[in-house]
């Protein structure tokens, strides 16, 4: 994540760091999901655009569902799928209503 963070080519890390975040989520390892949402996060605040929003959003549905926060978690998976689709990003999309429906 470190290198991710220091790079000028930031967008080509928001797909895996949302595949961390999941993976990061399923092992309930709360610190390397909160870096991920981190970095997505600074990506997102940077760009602004919908397919690093999407992640951050997909990124903070998997953190509330670690804390017990289901309602959040939803309304944080709503989020990344309206993004993810807005993005043109269906495969992306399909993984964020899969972890929806945990």
């Amino acid at each position: 994540m470190r290198r991710g963070s220091t790079r000028d080519e930031r967008h080509y890390v928001v797909p895996p760091l949302r595949l961390a975040a999941t993976l990061f989520a399923r092992r309930n390892d709360s610190r390397n999901l909160g870096a991920c949402a981190d970095l997505l996060g600074r990506i997102a605040d940077s760009t602004g655009h919908p397919e690093c929003l999407g992640p951050f959003a997909h990124a903070l549905g998997e953190l509330a569902l670690v804390n017990g926060k289901v309602q959040v978690a939803i309304e944080q998976f709503e989020q990344s799928v309206r993004l993810l689709t807005e993005a043109g990003l269906p495969f992306e999309r399909a993984e964020t209503q899969l972890r929806a429906a945990a």
